[in-house]
């Protein structure tokens, strides 16, 4: 075993079950990428978690895949069937889970490690093997299983309590059959972040959060950006906003699309929106309400990175209104490229976009959106401000260097 002491190279067992091309996932990566030439790194990995967004296999040793598909939600209709359904095979999803996270921690033990630093779980948030690892370890969480924790109204549409006496009971019931599943992984979670040797996280807000649900103390290591790709490209800006994020309602694309309308059709400009990932009833209510709203709304999904980078450099202002964030990387990103971004005082957004420096906080009010949406339009003098200071701002204060640094420190404490 390699000593892990001072500046020494350690061997470090990596561990990534998040979704690719998720957020989670590209700040894990950057981690790996700059331990690579510093440690010795073996990666280990779920089947249904496939390495194809990010090249891991370019910048570690190893890469040990332990056979798991991923768990498949059935959302066939009468939707409470399928709810049903899902919640009763959920539970033998999570013995293979269990039983796969013993096996690939045996694997760990016999290889040697110094320690393992790991990613999040898709389906459980906090990764099952951080409880039989006997090695230190190190867990970088971007939020708990907020299913668990917060409303499930402003996580899914499926529940809103309208309509006729029999819908709203069929409704109630499929609503406690969801909270059920989530209280389940919700607390499995729990137990295996308890187990983490150490765990951090990406901003104060989230630390809070972690406490609150999970009953542990996480260190704040912001993430940083890559300032080599999201920069500056000198392009012309063109008028229209730009958002970013999975079609799910707790984005608030619809507030977004609500408050463009509020602007003089003369002067309201195109609403560009680039999605990973979508919820088809969410996807069609967007490109209706833009229809009767008379929002010109144009959707990517699964664009490359150069492409989104192009975006950022040419649309006027970035928008981001998910709720509660606990970061959020695409405001980082959108001023990383010298794009002011308009944001929500919630969450851990409060904790990146500088009010008037790099861009504009404002209070969920689709009429204080739409009064910032002009004043960004109508000021050059205040767009060319925010758009030079951005990546200045990044570069000083979202640094992967200083990320890295602290990461390592962590190890060392632990180690």
């Amino acid at each position: 075993m390699l000593s892990c002491r001072g500046n020494v190279r350690m061997k470090i067992a990596l561990y990534t079950n998040s979704m690719d091309g998720s957020g989670a996932r590209r700040v894990f990566f950057e981690f790996v990428r700059r331990l690579s030439p510093r440690h010795v790194l073996d990666l280990y990995h779920l089947s249904g978690a496939p390495l194809v967004k990010f090249p891991f296999r370019q910048h570690v040793n190893h890469v040990y895949t332990f056979d798991l598909e991923w768990f498949r939600e059935w959302t066939g209709k009468p939707y409470l069937l399928s709810l049903l359904g899902n919640l009763s095979r959920r539970p033998l999803y999570l013995r293979k889970l269990r039983r796969v996270s013993r096996h690939m921690v045996r694997d760990i033990h016999q290889r040697g490690y110094d320690l393992a630093f790991c990613d999040v779980c898709n389906l459980l948030r906090v990764p099952h093997h951080l409880r039989y690892l006997r090695i230190p370890s190190v867990l970088y969480l971007h939020h708990p299983k907020r299913e668990a924790y917060e409303p499930i109204r402003h996580l899914t549409g499926a529940f809103h309590a309208d309509g006729p006496p029999l819908l709203r009971a069929y409704k109630a019931l499929s609503r406690s059959v969801y909270a059920l599943d989530n209280a389940l992984t919700g607390h499995i979670s729990k137990v295996n972040c308890q187990a983490a040797s150490l765990v951090q996280t990406n901003s104060y807000y989230t630390r809070e959060y972690i406490y609150k649900a999970y009953g542990v103390f996480a260190q704040v290591n912001y993430p940083g950006v890559d300032s080599g790709r999201f920069r500056p490209l000198g392009l012309d800006r063109m008028n229209f906003v730009l958002s970013v994020g999975g079609i799910e309602e707790s984005k608030g694309f619809q507030q977004i699309i609500r408050a463009l309308s509020l602007i003089p059709p003369g002067s309201r400009p195109p609403f560009v929106l680039v999605a990973g990932r979508r919820q088809p009833r969410i996807h069609s209510a967007l490109i209706n309400l833009a229809r009767e709203k008379q929002v010109d709304l144009t959707i990517h999904e699964t664009i490359t990175d150069e492409h989104l980078v192009r975006l950022y450099n040419q649309a006027r202002m970035v928008i981001f209104l998910p709720l509660m964030e606990p970061l959020g990387l695409v405001p980082l990103e959108s001023m990383a490229c010298g794009t002011p971004v308009i944001g929500v005082k919630e969450g851990g957004v409060r904790e990146t976009i500088v009010d008037g420096h790099t861009g504009l906080l404002i209070d969920r009010d689709v009429n204080q959106l739409a009064r910032a949406v002009r004043r960004l339009m109508d000021s050059d003098r205040l767009l060319e401000r925010l758009s030079r200071n951005g990546p200045i701002y990044i570069r000083d204060h979202w640094n992967w260097d200083r990320s890295l640094e602290r990461l390592e420190a962590a190890f060392r404490s632990i180690a």
